[in-house]
């Protein structure tokens, strides 16, 4: 695969799913990250919803609480 394109949710194997972890391992072992695409739900054509969980969380520094304070 081209680097630079991403997955999408359901190409990745099921272990590495954020949804498919959370119901395995429980929210403490996900990432910020993970847990926001769960938030998201869906990504667009272009990007995953972990994709886009990413970007947003940039933008916040990285932060689930300064995001919230948006």
């Amino acid at each position: 695969m081209p680097s630079g394109i991403a997955l999408r949710l359901h190409e990745l194997p099921r272990a590495e799913r954020p949804r498919e972890r959370l119901k395995d391992l429980g929210a403490h072992a996900l990432s910020s990250s993970e847990l926001l695409a769960i938030l998201i739900g869906s990504g667009t054509a272009g990007s995953s919803a972990l994709v886009l969980a990413k970007d947003v969380l940039a933008r916040s520094e990285g932060s689930l609480r300064r995001l919230a304070g948006q």
